[in-house]
């Protein structure tokens, strides 16, 4: 989605005399004194980006200088003084079209906080996107990258420096839209241009669990009608409506899978309890636990379940326990893919299940737990939401009560009734089996690529028809942060809609507070927040949005 509000140069004759410039204005007959840089910018075309002005004179002119130019020819054409403002304009990508993201990777600084199978899952998303779109990533380290492959294309950034600006600027180049990948909000959206629309992928990873609320909350606060979160799993979805996130703001987009040729449930209990060095994986039933309990819960619920059920295998996938969980039980075994040598035999290990058992919570990966049921594999889901949209068909449902997050209350009896009653139902054992086969062909690395360019292009739609309409807001101050590109520095501001302008945060204040209030009770307000230094009213000038 291209964004640029188009001037009109009028007809004019710039000239010196007496050492000072001049621009005569032949169709308002008026003549007005300039400056080189207001001369500088009638010389260029005033259709572009506010973005490409300053970057096509910042190596002539110091960039205040040219900010203050910009302002006051804008100034000057709110009185059809030299040129004249024309709509703002909005190209929507066409289907067919190629979209440009702007897809910040600065989740290597996080990686060692998540999940192997998350950090390797990003790569694959990014590698199947860049088929659909073209992605591009900024670079501030001054050192090259190969790390992305050819999917991602680098741009290099000057960061340092007189010319430098922050990296929501250059987000102001051409972008139809921004993907953030990180869990964490290395970059502030508020920031960013707000007509770009920004989505948030946000993972359920078991060491990530839900310590990223805070960040999503956040990000969720300053999102646009055209802003997404992108939870990857159902649950989390379910979670994140529990503290007030509406639907409308989110979208689920599920996870890609990566299943290799079967070789057979038989033989792939053989290679198990060979490669786990415990016989009991090829005598028994093997029941696989997705886990994403906080450790001391997790430690409770498969303690209790091995204890009530040894004459089954627990096979349970667990990043955090497979180091801290000394001396399970012993028809227990905890794995992970931290390493690349045992993320290659995890195939074999979910060949191996005759069910998959996982709790419905932030924290449970639902690439492995889809993964593991796409050999066939029927599922018992512990959760307080229902059974997950992306497993209908393919499993049962153990219901708990109503709580938050992953602080279920488990009713373990039932929980072990429920795996024994999946367990010697061959009939329906054998329904959910052929249903989960079809996980593969259904949860593909494509086909999420696709539902995000889709959702971009979607998303352009409607901000398209809103910016062209001219109808005037109400007149109510929109209470915002302003971001100084000159200065690098934000403060508390207001903005008017109708005049295009930022003000002083203490008048809009007032304005609003003297509707409902008395002279005095807005001046009480005011001296509160003096005394508490939480009002920051900016440097008091009306700056041009």
């Amino acid at each position: 989605m291209k964004v640029q509000t188009k001037y009109r140069v009028h007809q004019h004759h710039k000239f010196e005399h007496g050492g000072r410039k001049y621009a005569a204005d032949l169709e308002s007959n008026i003549t007005v004194e300039i400056n080189e840089i207001e001369w500088a910018l009638l010389n260029r075309d005033l259709t572009e980006t506010i973005y490409e002005t300053v970057e096509g004179l910042k190596s002539q002119f110091e960039i205040d200088q040219i900010f203050e130019g910009i302002e006051r020819l804008q100034r000057l054409s709110r009185r059809r003084h030299l040129l004249s403002p024309t709509e703002v304009t909005r190209t929507s990508p066409q289907s067919e079209e190629r979209l440009k993201l702007l897809v910040p990777i600065q989740f290597v600084q996080e990686q060692s906080a998540l999940d192997a199978v998350t950090n390797e899952n990003r790569y694959h998303l990014l590698a199947a996107l860049s088929k659909h779109a073209e992605l591009e990533t900024l670079n501030t380290t001054g050192r090259s990258s190969v790390e992305f492959g050819e999917f991602v294309s680098i741009r290099n950034l000057e960061t340092k420096g007189e010319h430098s600006f922050p990296l929501p600027w250059y987000a102001m180049d051409g972008y139809d839209g921004i993907l953030l990948l990180s869990q964490f909000l290395w970059h502030d959206i508020l920031y960013y241009p707000q007509n770009v629309p920004v989505f948030r992928c946000l993972e359920s990873d078991r060491k990530l669990g839900d310590t990223a609320l805070s960040e999503t909350l956040e990000h969720y606060a300053a999102q646009k009608s055209t802003d997404l979160l992108l939870p990857k799993a159902s649950w989390l979805t379910d979670w994140l409506s529990d503290f007030g996130v509406a639907l409308v703001g989110m979208h689920t987009i599920g996870e890609g899978i990566n299943v290799v040729e079967s070789i057979g449930r038989p033989l792939a209990k053989q290679h198990t309890a060979v490669l786990t060095e415990n016989p009991r994986f090829a005598r028994q039933p093997v029941v696989g636990v997705i886990s994403g309990f906080k450790p001391n819960t997790g430690v409770s619920v498969i303690s209790k379940l091995a204890a009530a059920n040894p004459y089954l295998a627990f096979f349970v996938y667990d990043s955090i326990l497979a180091k801290e969980y000394r001396d399970p039980p012993s028809n227990v075994v905890i794995f992970s893919a931290e390493e690349e040598e045992t993320r290659a035999v995890l195939p074999i290990f979910f060949q191996a299940l005759d069910l998959v058992c996982f709790p419905a919570v932030t924290g449970t990966s639902p690439s492995l737990v889809l993964e593991a049921m796409a050999y066939g594999t029927p599922a018992v889901v512990i959760s307080q939401y229902g059974l997950p949209p992306e497993i209908k068909g393919a499993g049962v449902l153990v219901q708990c009560p109503a709580g938050r997050g992953n602080e279920l209350d488990i009713p373990m009896q039932h929980l072990s009734e429920t795996i024994n009653q999946l367990l010697i139902d061959t009939e329906r054992h054998e329904k959910y089996e052929q249903i989960a086969k079809g996980f593969a062909a259904r949860y593909t690395w494509e086909g999420i690529a696709q539902e995000i360019v889709r959702l971009f292009k979607q998303s352009s739609a409607p901000a398209n028809a809103h910016c062209q309409s001219s109808a005037p807001l109400s007149g109510q101050p929109l209470f915002c942060r302003y971001y100084d590109p000159r200065t690098n520095t934000t403060y508390s501001s207001a903005y008017r809609e109708e005049t295009k302008q930022f003000e002083r945060l203490e008048n809009a204040l007032a304005e609003v507070l003297s509707k409902s209030h008395t002279p005095t009770e807005v001046e009480t307000v005011f001296k509160h927040f003096r005394r508490h230094e939480g009002l920051h009213t900016g440097n008091g000038h009306n700056l041009k949005g």
